[in-house]
């Protein structure tokens, strides 16, 4: 305001501003805010392992939680001098680096970069499959486990198959050393893919979008990718049936355990728990279980590309799910969906030969399981080999003229889960009408009991058959070549049987060996002449006549030499085949395409083999 001098001059009255004052507290003010600024920095900066196991950060947001430890900036990469010759080195510790200018959002897997790597593993081979399977950087239990059962199989129905594990950057106390660790485990085993985000749950997300862009980037030649947890039990036979089948698609293919209609958790308490901020819609899209999915290998660079527009959230497979929403593709049912097991009751030997996935409680139950399943198979439970028998060899039903039956005798299930084994058995008949079942257990040493009631089915059934043929579960079975030699104007139509014939079989005396005879079971050093049990056959009289002398004749666990001892009460012995090559037991190498068309019989390995041997042999074209 104005006032008037007494000089009658005006002059400038200063006003006093509220502002004046409070300016000269705010000096003092910011410069105790910044001092305290500087001190928590220096705090988190100093104890950051500290502050990450504490429960300070829960009261924030998830979505801050997943800004602050997924900043790639923040990690510290171990030192160039401990990286093995397969890895990439890290930037220095020390240094800072900006975001790069296309990061997107922090779930963008092009953010991080790896600093160990396999780069040439897809190009020195060329897989059919590759799992990947994401594993902490110090669970090495369960990479040893998986390396010592399914990760070991390399080669399924004549398909490459190749398995590797995904890691993240250690953090806590003794990540420096865990990390030496690491290096040292991928200079042995080459099978390590490591990354520089922080190995966490709530960086799963990042992980599966890092195993796709290594996919999209290294891989590119394989037909189908598998991502697994290390927890899991993988029948990788079953898998590799299913992905074989014609009608699997080979592009814009996502299967596993799917999961429809799943809310979004918005329970702050809950493991699963996502908040709005993160993921606005309170359905999840259609997606597959995250504890093992398989997808054709087209889509893990699209899951990058499209990963540029969904915000990160941190349940893993939804986010897939997301993905393929966003692709405008949905996750297809598997063709026998109870094939994708969750978590594990218990264990039933032939339920996992039958299942894809299982979720296990330790990496001992891999490979505990898995040596059993390996083991020969109990027929109840060998649901596997009647299923490949079923589509190859047992299926040929009319050959040059002549009808083929195939049937399948069985015992009874024993030990735990046998009655759940033997609905299991009655479901499976009333589905394939193959079985025949007896009221005997079903074991090695009852072998002889189930060839005598074979024998005895064929006399009461099937008495109007001209030959009839028992042959392991194992076998490749060359049906048209059987059925030339059958007919065969030379081949004899009674007292006939005819296989691999050994003459002057030792009965061994040894306890140790698997077909150990003690004296008083059988006094005579050698057996007489018989086929040897993998495959022979037989004309129909014979079956009669040798159920009406086994009255007579004291019973030996071993089968087929327990014909050839009936045929020498009879006064009957084994035939030769016209050629000993016909039957091969054992071989030392496998067949090729040439060779199966000459057989007649001849011993697999497994059921993959003898798939791989049925679909070379019926393929067009001259066979040799």
């Amino acid at each position: 305001m104005e006032k008037q001098g007494g000089n009658g001059c005006k002059r400038q009255v200063v006003v006093e501003s509220p502002v004046r004052p409070l300016r000269s507290l705010v000096r003092p003010c910011f410069i105790f805010l910044l001092f305290l600024s500087t001190v928590i920095v220096i705090i988190l900066l100093g104890f950051p392992d500290r502050f990450s196991q504490t429960d300070w950060w829960k009261n924030l947001s998830l979505y801050t939680y997943y800004h602050r430890w997924t900043n790639p900036d923040r990690h510290r990469g171990p030192s160039p001098k401990t990286i093995p010759p397969t890895t990439v080195p890290a930037p220095p510790s020390a240094t800072i680096r900006p975001l790069p200018t296309n990061h997107y959002h922090f779930g963008y897997p092009r953010n991080y970069h790896f600093i160990v790597d396999e780069p040439d593993k897809c190009n020195t081979q060329t897989p059919f499959l590759v799992l990947i399977v994401p594993v902490a950087p110090g669970n090495l239990a369960a990479r040893d486990a998986i390396r010592r059962t399914w990760g070991n199989e390399t080669l399924v129905q004549g398909k490459k198959v190749q398995t590797l594990f995904m890691l993240g950057l250690p953090g806590g106390l003794g990540a420096q050393e865990l990390q030496e660790k690491v290096n040292q485990e991928s200079q042995v085993h080459h099978d390590l893919l490591q990354s520089n985000f922080l190995d966490s749950y709530l960086n799963l997300t990042i992980k599966t979008m890092v195993i796709m862009d290594w996919l999209a980037t290294h891989c590119t030649n394989a037909t189908y990718a598998m991502k697994i947890d290390s927890d899991m039990f993988l029948n990788v036979e079953n898998l590799m049936t299913m992905l074989l089948r014609p009608d699997v698609p080979k592009v814009n293919y996502l299967t596993g355990m799917l999961m429809w209609d799943r809310p979004v958790i918005r329970n702050p308490n809950s493991k699963w728990y996502v908040p709005v901020e993160m993921l606005a819609d309170n359905r999840y899209p259609t997606y597959t279980l995250g504890m093992g999915y398989v997808f054709s290998n087209d889509l893990p660079e699209r899951f990058v590309a499209v990963s540029k527009d969904i915000k990160l959230f941190n349940i893993e497979d939804a986010y897939v799910g997301a993905c393929m929403k966003k692709l405008g593709l949905s996750p297809t049912n598997s063709p026998d969906p109870w094939q994708w097991k969750a978590y594990l009751g218990k264990y039933n030997r032939c339920e996992f030969s039958k299942v894809i996935t299982y979720i296990l409680s330790r990496s001992s139950q891999i490979v505990d399981y898995w040596m059993d399943l390996k083991k020969t198979p109990g027929s109840p439970c060998n649901l596997v080999s009647r299923d490949a028998i079923r589509r190859t060899w047992g299926n040929e039903t009319l050959v040059q003229g002549k009808k083929v039956q195939t049937l399948f005798m069985l015992g009874l299930p024993g030990g735990p889960g046998a009655q759940e084994l033997q609905e299991k058995v009655n479901q499976e008949s009333r589905a394939h009408h193959d079985l025949l079942q007896s009221d005997f257990i079903d074991t090695y040493h009852n072998l002889t009991i189930k060839t005598m009631v074979i024998l005895e089915w064929l006399v009461s059934r099937c008495p109007e058959a001209s030959y009839a043929m028992k042959i392991d579960s194992d076998v490749f079975l060359n049906v048209q070549n059987l059925i030339s030699m059958l007919v065969n104007p030379d081949t004899p139509k009674q007292n006939y049987m005819t296989g691999l014939v050994w003459w002057h079989s030792p009965v061994l005396r040894n306890p140790n060996n698997k077909f150990f005879l003690p004296y008083e079971v059988m006094a005579e050093s050698e057996y007489p002449p018989y086929p040897l049990g993998f495959g022979y056959i037989m004309s129909m009289d014979l079956p009669k006549k040798i159920m009406g002398v086994t009255p007579q004749i004291k019973p030996i666990y071993i089968e087929d030499a327990y014909l050839g001892m009936c045929l020498k009460r009879l006064g009957i012995s084994p035939t030769n085949p016209p050629s000993k090559s016909l039957f091969d037991v054992n071989p030392i190498y496998s067949y090729g395409r040439c060779k199966l068309s000459t057989v007649v019989a001849v011993t697999t390995t497994k059921v993959s083999q003898l798939l791989r041997y049925w679909q070379d042999y019926t393929r067009p074209g001259p066979p040799c």
